[in-house]
């Protein structure tokens, strides 16, 4: 399951006004609580810190939740099989793996209907859970209780998800997978997702 802290850290950092402002306003010459090489000692939840190298380069810009240091730049990872991949009315599933130290902070998912209708009784679901490092998930789903069963089309924007990889298991933590579920004889859709990502500090 999701990291109660670091889900509630990112979510309460996510509902500022907008990162610019919130820059501008934390009261650092630079816009951030730090601006050094060295990590910071006991950060507050929510502060920001610019780190720099040796040089005085930037290497990264970061926001504390409390137990990890994310980056406040995210990153989307885009399933590229959904170009060529159908899922028909037997249901299927897909798979996105993803770089270590990652932090997923939301899916958005668009299914578009290639052949026959949905309806209330011929319909697809979606849930998203943790994928093995084979592609294949036997775990609790992360979110659930989506529903394709009418238009041409459907989408979810932004679901959060806020869930850490675990990296002394990445065989069991390698990515996400996408599980799709029909009901009755729905047609053949094309499902294209992708994955918002924020970088954890090593």
């Amino acid at each position: 399951m999701a990291d109660i802290t670091v889900s509630s850290a990112v979510d309460t950092f996510l509902q500022s006004a907008n990162q610019s402002e919130m820059r501008t306003n934390i009261g650092a010459s630079s816009g951030f609580d730090f601006d050094q090489q060295s990590e910071p000692s006991s950060p507050e939840i929510g502060q920001t810190w610019r780190e720099r190298d040796g040089t005085n380069l930037i290497i990264g810009e970061w926001f504390w939740t409390g137990s990890l240091w994310l980056s406040l730049g995210t990153t989307k990872f885009i399933n590229t099989r959904d170009a060529s991949s159908n899922i028909t009315g037997s249901g299927g599933g897909q798979t996105v793996f993803f770089p270590f130290n990652s932090f997923i902070e939301s899916v958005s998912v668009y299914m578009n209907l290639i052949l026959s209708p949905v309806d209330a009784t011929n319909y697809f679901e979606w849930n998203l859970a943790r994928a093995r490092g084979d592609g294949f998930s036997n775990e609790t789903p992360l979110v659930s209780g989506f529903r394709y069963d009418s238009g041409s089309f459907a989408r979810w924007d932004g679901v959060p998800v806020n869930q850490r990889l675990d990296l002394s298991n990445p065989y069991s933590n390698a990515g996400l997978r996408l599980n799709v579920t029909a009901t009755g004889s729905p047609g053949t859709i094309r499902v294209p997702w992708y994955a918002t990502l924020r970088e954890i500090r090593a």
